[in-house]
């Protein structure tokens, strides 16, 4: 695999397997500090995420990486800059063996914590129980950031939201509420009638699962395009869309969870968080019951799926889910995505809260976490339109 020409002054070292469990050196005790003379390990920064660190020897440099709080769903997310002194080698072991969490995101790398690539394979070494991973980095000069994802950070949704805001007059943003930490949650509106039917669009529940928050960016921003069939949609239909519904565990490159320890999309029933409360609080006050179409919730998982009802189960609009995922399928062949339908009243996720609340169709839309920047855009894109002509071509 080449680099792009940005990382280009990394001289990636080629690791040798069996040379995995023989990095040997006096180990220093377990730090928060991370400085030393060749370089600094940094977290200081949104997403950036790991529990401690030590120097192994001259060039070998350990993070233990832990989860917020325990039992947990196994998303080991890592976040650190790199900031060595001079010419450098450093090779870093991503440690999990604490919690026996095994490896899932493969390493993205940055020199302006922008731009992210994927190391390449011949930099990364996993080992065979998948607790650890070393990543040779080789010579560098310059600061580079590592993260388990390309990160996607409060600031980078306030920018986003304020690009989009300044298509329309019928956009807006506003936060209807904080969370534990005092972040804010913010809504984007497309609202041209407020007599109109509504649909609700939620995201970032679950901070490592980046592929999913990208899918959505590229669904909204085609939505508020100023093309014939955007513009249409816009003036018969009005969305709701709630992207960074934890905001403190993106800030705090969380697994998981929310400040309170507590996974929000299992709060979809009693509402106990500030998080889950304020969006259901916001719903509620501008969308009648029946005025609510249908409800898309964007995750991250180990494949592309769209987690449904099944068709048996809708009262109305009773073909829309499977001629959507049908159409989405149809139309673009960067994702092929399945879907598995099921029926749990007693679950207390968004899909089942929305479904048994509103008799409506919801679909928790899920990425692969290895699923590509460019073809996780063109799934967005793709089903935007497709949805979009959907209910335009099913409703009067």
């Amino acid at each position: 695999m080449k680099l792009p020409h940005l990382l280009l002054f990394l001289v990636f070292i080629a690791p040798l397997a069996s040379a995995l469990d023989t990095h040997s050196a006096a180990v220093k005790s377990k730090s928060n500090d991370c400085k030393w003379p060749a370089l600094s390990i940094e977290k200081n920064f949104e997403g950036g995420a790991f529990a401690h660190c030590q120097q192994l020897s001259a060039s070998e440099y350990q993070l233990d990486i832990h989860p917020e709080n325990t039992p947990i769903n196994p998303s080991p997310w890592y976040g650190f800059k790199v900031s060595p002194s001079a010419n450098t080698d450093v090779n870093i072991k991503i440690d999990y063996s604490e919690f026996s969490h095994k490896h899932r995101y493969w390493p993205k790398a940055s020199v302006d914590g922008k731009q992210w690539y994927p190391l390449p394979e011949n930099s990364v070494a996993l080992s065979s129980d998948k607790q650890s991973v070393w990543l040779h980095l080789g010579k560098i000069n310059k600061p580079v950031w590592i993260a388990a994802q390309p990160i996607l950070s409060n600031t980078d949704y306030d920018k986003w939201l304020k690009q989009i805001s300044k298509g329309s007059d019928s956009v807006s943003i506003k936060s209807v509420g904080v969370s534990v930490g005092k972040r804010p949650i913010n809504e984007l509106s497309f609202i041209e009638d407020t007599s109109n039917p509504y649909f609700v669009i939620l995201g970032r529940q679950h901070p490592p699962e980046l592929t999913g928050a990208f899918a959505l960016q590229a669904f909204v921003d085609r939505i508020s395009q100023s093309d014939e069939l955007a513009t249409a949609f816009r003036r018969k239909f009005n969305v709701l869309v709630y992207p960074n519904i934890n905001p403190d565990g993106v800030a705090l490159g969380y697994w998981r969870h929310n400040l309170n320890g507590v996974d929000l999309n299992r709060d979809w029933k009693h509402f106990k968080q500030p998080e889950t409360k304020a969006v259901i609080q916001a719903i509620k006050q501008q969308v009648t019951p029946s005025k609510l179409l249908t409800m898309i919730d964007f995750h991250s998982t180990n494949k592309d799926v769209f987690y449904t009802q099944r068709d048996s189960d809708y009262g109305k609009f009773a073909n829309f889910t499977r001629e959507w995922f049908e159409q989405i399928n149809h139309e673009q062949s960067a994702i092929a995505f399945t879907r598995e339908a099921s029926r749990r009243p007693e679950n207390t996720t968004s899909k089942t809260y929305f479904f048994n609340t509103y008799g409506i169709p919801a679909t928790t839309y899920e990425l692969n976490d290895t699923s590509t920047p460019a073809n996780v855009k063109i799934a967005g894109t793709v089903s935007a339109e497709t949805f979009m002509k959907w209910w335009l071509a099913n409703t009067n």
